[in-house]
């Protein structure tokens, strides 16, 4: 049996900045990677133009190596352009 120990990062916020082609279905699948870390989003900001949407995503509470697997998944999606990871 393992025994997590606490971590530093409880209290710490995850800042996801994404920038996407622009497409009806690319917010829904990048949310849709949040709901699979069974985790809700504290914050977030869309700004769309003619050809580009930046996406940004707060997320309280999720330590920095689930954070750091939920930007590589991001980037792996199709449409995406850059995924930023900030604690804060």
């Amino acid at each position: 049996m393992q025994i997590m120990e606490p971590s530093d990062d409880q209290g710490r916020a995850a800042v996801f900045a994404i920038t996407t082609e622009r497409c009806p279905q690319v917010l829904c699948r990048v949310l849709g990677l949040i709901a699979q870390q069974d985790r809700l989003v504290d914050a977030v900001r869309v700004e769309s133009s003619a050809r580009v949407c930046r996406i940004a995503l707060e997320i309280r509470g999720i330590d920095r190596h689930r954070a750091a697997i939920v930007a590589e998944k991001m980037r792996s999606l199709v449409r995406v352009r850059t995924v930023k990871l900030r604690l804060a």
